[in-house]
């Protein structure tokens, strides 16, 4: 439905444009009207037609998630989001859809103190989001301007909370790009004879939107970790105790899922992933580094990670993550001192994303 989802935005454009506006533009959404010949499928693709539309100007959407937040009990007709609306000071974005004739009817009101525009339009019901797209900037364009910003916090009844930015990039598809770079820590056997070291990583994965707020993405990763052995670390062999001088590493290429949540323009993750990694060791002798000694293992592997980003605008954001990555290899050196390092570590450090909506 990749036509639709245009016109509705311009649609809402047109509708959300009779306020003046401020530096953060917000509207309030009302339930939108739908007949009974609007299947599920298509109701979900015009709010995300809505959604994306807004998201291009950018205004923020005062939902009922919002609302609720708030201590506002949402408004479940028309009528009652535009008395929310006059207590707030916002205006008000309605919409409807039905069917007549084969073809999806759609109207797009912005409701504002003292005035209102309201735009309609008929197209095949695969047309969407580039009529909904039309839509709303015609009605930007009438208006002459954006919404207001919500008031801030007076403490009166009648006062409206600041809105918070919208979980716009949860609310549509979008390639997931995503970087991480801090400390790694060694878990397990050897990791005593290990520093702290270096984890550096990379990920790529399709956003799929499950509500505005909510999302799951497949993703795949390419992880790195390393760490060297410590000051005094040894190597017997054959009864002679080596000094060496080494670092052990992990590189693990997997797939798996990620589920985001987004609160204001926080956005929460966590991820759990599966595929192969490979382990290696590099020792040499401190007094002759000609003996070199290297050791690699390649095995199933798994991981998991938590993380959250600010979204410093829809599509990029910064933030923290942690993440623990297994290999189920080990490998030996020596007899007894440095002798087994299982493949383990955890790793904690800064996280950048960035989207391509598509």
């Amino acid at each position: 439905m990749p036509r639709i989802a245009q016109l509705l935005p311009l649609l809402l454009l047109a509708a959300i444009g009779p306020i003046a506006g401020a530096s953060e533009p917000a509207v309030l959404l009302a339930p939108p009207e739908l007949s009974d010949e609007i299947t599920v499928g298509l109701a979900r693709e015009l709010d995300r037609a809505v959604e994306a539309a807004l998201r291009e100007r950018p205004i923020d959407a005062l939902g009922a998630e919002e609302l609720r937040a708030r201590g506002i009990a949402p408004a479940r007709t028309r009528g009652q989001a535009l008395e929310i609306g006059r207590r707030l000071g916002l205006p008000v974005l309605c919409y409807s859809a039905r069917m007549a004739r084969g073809q999806l009817q759609i109207s797009v009101t912005l409701a504002g103190p003292g005035r209102s525009v309201t735009l309609e339009r008929e197209l095949p019901p695969g047309e969407l989001r580039p009529v909904v797209a039309q839509v709303v900037g015609e009605l930007f364009v009438r208006g002459g301007g954006a919404p207001p910003a919500a008031r801030p916090t007076g403490g009166g009844p009648g006062a409206a909370p600041a809105v918070r930015r919208s979980a716009a990039p949860l609310a549509g598809r979008a390639v997931v790009i995503g970087l991480q770079l801090g400390a790694s820590f060694a878990l397990g056997a050897g990791a005593e004879s290990l520093t702290p070291g270096l984890r550096v990583g990379g990920a790529v994965g399709v956003q799929l939107p499950l509500r505005s707020r909510h999302a799951l993405t497949p993703e795949v990763v390419l992880a790195y970790s390393r760490w060297w052995l410590v000051d005094g670390a040894t190597v017997d062999v054959v009864h002679t105790t080596i000094p060496v001088d080494g670092a052990f590493g992990m590189i693990h290429a997997l797939a798996g899922v990620r589920y985001s949540a987004a609160v204001g323009p926080v956005e929460l993750w966590a991820a759990a992933r599966l595929g192969l990694g490979h382990s290696m060791i590099v020792v040499e002798n401190e007094h002759d580094p000609s003996d070199r000694l290297e050791r690699g293992e390649t095995g199933f592997a798994l991981g998991g990670e938590l993380g959250a980003h600010y979204m410093i605008v829809p599509a990029f954001g910064l933030g923290l993550s942690a993440d623990l990555l297994k290999s189920f290899v080990d490998i030996a050196v020596g007899q007894r001192s440095v002798e087994e390092y299982s493949s383990i570590g955890i790793g904690v450090g800064l996280s950048a994303v960035g989207r391509i909506p598509w």
